[in-house]
């Protein structure tokens, strides 16, 4: 697999830490199960992870930072634009290890809700245990399910790195 990445600064927070994103796209290889559970060559994947380091307190997180812990007050000329983060903020929220998918296209939003009240680990359980794809029968959780990500989408994260 080729994989083509970038760091790219977004900034600094309220409490002066620095905020950099660090977008990937992977080129896909071998076969897939899809979302819509057909089966075909896999697709490019993209990931997005963030860091967000120094401030006051020190701060040192990484991986998939919350967007309430990486809200920009102030950046450098180099850093990245509106534009750009916009395009960042999009391939995280809705793309990224786009061929990881633990739900199929047929669970819907009610299904796989959290329950008020119940942990991270009480869902999981339940998750795996209770929720059914009711066209094919497919346990949520029990496969990476793939999804294609957009053309266009690609092509401007491709531009994006390079």
């Amino acid at each position: 697999m080729n994989r083509n990445e970038r760091k790219i600064g977004l900034g600094w927070t309220a409490e002066g830490a620095r905020v950099v994103a660090h977008v990937a796209v992977e080129d896909g290889s071998g076969v897939s199960t899809f979302t819509d559970h057909t089966e075909g060559v896999s697709p490019d994947r993209v990931s997005v992870s963030f860091e967000v380091v120094g401030g006051t307190p020190r701060l040192e997180m990484w991986g998939q930072v919350p967007a309430e812990d990486r809200v920009i007050a102030r950046r450098h000329q180099n850093d990245a634009s509106e534009e750009t983060r916009a395009l960042i903020e999009e391939l995280w929220s809705a793309h990224h290890l786009n061929d990881m998918q633990a739900a199929c296209d047929h669970m819907t939003a009610d299904m796989t809700a959290r329950h008020e009240g119940e942990s991270v680990r009480d869902w999981q359980t339940r998750m795996l245990d209770t929720v059914v794809c009711p066209v094919t029968g497919y346990k949520w959780g029990h496969a990476w399910l793939a999804r294609s990500v957009p053309a266009d989408v690609l092509t401007k994260a491709r531009k994006l790195i390079a």
